[in-house]
Parts: C-alpha cells; structure tokens; sequence
C-alpha cells in the first residue's frame, strides 16, 4: 500500500532489505511471541503516524488501513 504513495509522488521507492532482518526462531509459540512483540510495534509506529497534522488524506487512508491490518494480525498471533 504504500509503494503506490511513492510513485504517486515521483519518490524513489526505497530498497526493500527486510530479509536481512528476520530473526529465526526455535518452536512455533516462539514465532507467534515475536510477532506478537512486532505487530504490537507496528501499531505504536501507525498510531504515531497518524497523529502528525496536515496528513495528506492518501497517506492516512494507506496508514489507516495498514494500523486496520496490524490489529487484526496482533489478535491472530494471540489466539
């Protein structure tokens, strides 16, 4: 959802290095913690997000939808 606000705006989209950053895990409980622990971040960085004033009305909906998604992924992990 966001690329599209880049392109939009004639922005570079930034290089995606997010498979440097996964972490392994040892059992299955230990997967759902972690992400529990990053969808719990997630929601902290959209809730921040989207408390800036003079939010383009895009960039709130992408945010919006993206805090939507991390809720509903935190109360999967967590069953």
């Amino acid at each position: 959802l966001i690329i599209p606000l880049f392109i939009d705006r004639g922005w570079d989209v930034p290089v995606d290095n997010s498979r440097d950053k996964v972490l392994g895990v040892d059992t299955l409980a230990a997967a759902f913690v972690q992400a529990q622990a990053i969808e719990t971040d997630n929601i902290a960085m959209y809730e921040h997000f989207l408390q800036q004033e003079d939010l383009p009305e895009d960039v709130e909906f992408v945010f919006s939808r993206l805090l939507a998604a991390s809720k509903k992924h935190l109360a999967s992990f967590s069953r």
